[in-house]
């Protein structure tokens, strides 16, 4: 079988190099004269001319069946020994043949895909096409089980040839892993080691050269391997030594920005650049949410650390840069609030499916009984919050204004009476695309979340403090209230209120759901918020929202002016109290007053609650006993 095989080879190989050696030689006989040739083919000019009888479909196939019939052969007896091993020079010699076969296999294929590429015939053109995608793949395999019958650097020696950097790649890491695996191996002589440490030091040299010879194209791949391989450490060690290629690769691909980072912090103490990796790392690939706010932090970070000059980076990149961080890490800071709010009820949970049912029974109610469009949306949006999935804003909106206003069983995490507002600032650090429409909607939600018509009754039954306490429980005087606190509608902020009269058909068109990519997907969405749409007509017309809307503004107001006159009163204690400590301790250090002249004072504040009377009183208190310290 082995002579068969060997005689095979040479065969095809005497045909096919006899073949490309004459043309080379009767270029100007066939009239080819200004085409140029390349082992044997035209690199051009095919056009017009007649198929090749040597790249013939079942030419092509009968020599890579060959290569492939020759390499197995050689790998299943090479160095093979005892008895019955077959002649060893004929399969060394079937071998190192394998490496021509490949070759020739090579250019029968190329040829090939030239001829097709250049003909009329439209379905032609397409198959040379398909054919030479075909080739990059099957030339890998060929060129890359070289190193499986000792054959690595002829076949390096080939895919530099083709200028293949992904097959030359491979084989250099398999040789190297070879090496390094037998110079550690315990039944390696010391004479074998000294051999196996000079073909790593070669093969060292070989390395550097590609750098050198192939640029950025060899690294390209080089680094892409170690990539691959899970051996991504591997290229921050060689960043300094090789920190120009290192850093082109890193910026090749955002994707690439994770590792990307860390070197322009390592060799060139580009914070700035680190920074605007680490926020694209973060906006456009990171799915985890703790990772991103990670990212996002990190990159605040590095941006804080940029001197003035040091980079070429401009004062608004670096403004932009931050301000992007910062908004981003609100809206991880709203999901975390979200997540904490709900994850108490999560409490016994067997795995992910009874998490989700847990929290929609409790947090999903009220949308699940005529909105089940709606419902869904809610639904995908929980998964996503307790997969801490990095979560849009349009999904962190849709759970705020759809959820049910439960109170948390953890108070320290209970965002209950905020929701709308914590929606509100979702939107505003957004880059929603709809920002009027999504506005619009999430003030509609509020003013169907409560039942107006039975309030309206009630409300004009009450009077005076009844009457403000029911205001004050309504999810729209608690948005109303937390949004003035916040300063959330107030200029340079693009949020505004928005009467319950002016947010009629929001999220009712195609236009305000653009996101929803279809009208499949568009239109149950849309039949359920005319539904809240109804609602809120109803509301207006029966149940005088309207009024109710001014009133519960009216009563946020005030509770707002309440709590600055509370904050202004209780911050005159507190200087009163300084002033007085100040004092005291000054008459102390003269010895003109004890201990107990500054207490009379303070406990004297405390009990008539300060003010200027107190302030004055207090003062007087102080010089009185000073003054009678100084006549005694």
């Amino acid at each position: 079988m082995l002579q068969i095989i060997s005689e095979a080879d040479d065969l095809l190989l005497h045909i096919m190099e006899t073949v490309y050696a004459f043309r080379a030689k009767s270029v100007d006989l066939y009239g080819l004269g200004s085409e140029s040739l390349s082992d044997g083919i035209l690199t051009s000019g095919y056009e017009g001319l007649p198929e090749f009888w040597t790249s013939r479909y079942n030419i092509m196939m009968a020599a890579k069946d060959l290569v492939v019939l020759a390499r197995e052969a050689a790998d299943k007896y090479y160095e093979a020994e005892g008895d019955g091993a077959p002649n060893t020079e004929l399969v060394n010699k079937i071998a190192v043949e394998n490496t021509a076969l490949v070759s020739v296999s090579c250019t029968i294929y190329i040829e090939r895909y030239r001829w097709s590429m250049a003909q009329k015939d439209e379905q032609t053109r397409v198959y040379g096409q398909n054919l030479k995608e075909v080739f990059e793949r099957v030339r890998y395999d060929l060129i890359r089980e070289l190193a499986r019958i000792g054959q690595a650097y002829s076949g390096m020696e080939l895919a530099e040839k083709y200028g293949d950097m992904r097959t030359l790649v491979d084989l250099v890491t398999a040789e190297s892993a070879y090496l390094v695996e037998h110079l550690d191996d315990e039944g390696t002589d010391d004479d074998q080691k000294a051999s196996i440490q000079s073909a790593i030091q070669d093969l060292d040299a070989r390395i550097a050269g590609y750098f050198k010879r192939y640029g950025q194209k060899w690294s390209n791949a080089y680094y892409a391997s170690h990539i691959r391989s899970g051996r991504s450490s591997l290229i921050l060690d060689e960043a300094v030594q090789r920190k120009d290629h290192v850093t082109a690769f890193l910026h090749s691909n955002p994707l690439l920005y994770k590792i990307g980072w860390m070197n322009e912090v390592l060799t060139s103490e580009r914070f700035g650049e680190a920074g605007r990796m680490l926020v694209n790392v973060a906006t456009s690939t990171e799915t985890n949410l703790w990772s991103r706010k990670v990212e996002l932090s990190l990159a605040k970070l590095a941006l804080l650390s940029v001197k003035e000059g040091t980079e070429d980076m401009q004062k608004a990149d670096l403004k932009e840069g931050f301000q992007a961080s910062s908004e981003e890490l609100e809206l991880v800071g709203i999901q975390e609030q979200l997540y904490n709010h709900v994850k108490p009820t999560l409490f016994g949970a067997l795995d992910q499916a009874a998490e989700l049912r847990l929290v929609t029974e409790r947090f999903a109610k009220s949308v699940t009984q005529d909105q089940p469009n709606l419902n869904r949306l809610l639904d995908l949006g929980f998964e996503s919050l307790l997969q801490h999935k990095v979560m849009t804003a349009d999904q962190l909106i849709d759970i705020l204004i759809l959820m049910d206003p439960e109170s948390s069983e953890a108070p320290e995490g209970d965002i209950h009476g905020r929701e709308f507002v914590l929606a509100m600032q979702a939107l505003k650090v957004s880059e929603v695309a709809n920002f009027d429409a999504t506005l619009k909607l999430i003030w509609k939600r509020c003013y169907v979340r409560d039942n107006w018509e039975e309030l309206n009754n009630t409300l004009l039954q009450a009077k005076g403090t009844d009457r403000e306490e029911m205001i004050q429980a309504t999810a729209l005087f608690a948005t109303l209230r937390e949004g003035m606190a916040n300063y959330l509608w107030e200029s340079p902020s693009k949020i505004r209120l928005y009467p319950p009269t002016q947010v009629l058909g929001a999220g009712c068109s195609a236009e305000d759901l653009k996101r929803f990519p279809s009208e499949p997907l568009r239109g149950p969405i849309i039949e359920d918020n005319d539904l809240d749409d109804n609602v809120l007509e109803y509301f207006l017309s029966k149940a005088r929202l309207g009024h109710w809307y001014e009133m519960c503004l009216a009563e946020a107001k005030k509770s707002i002016q309440q709590d600055a006159e509370h904050a202004a009163e209780s911050g005159g204690k507190q200087r009163v109290l300084e002033e007085n400590f100040v004092k005291g301790a000054a008459l102390q250090t003269n010895g003109h007053a004890g201990e107990m002249g500054v207490m009379n004072g303070v406990s004297h504040v405390d009990k008539d609650g300060g003010g200027d009377a107190g302030v004055e009183q207090s003062e007087n208190e102080v010089m009185g006993e000073n003054k009678h310290t100084d006549m005694e």
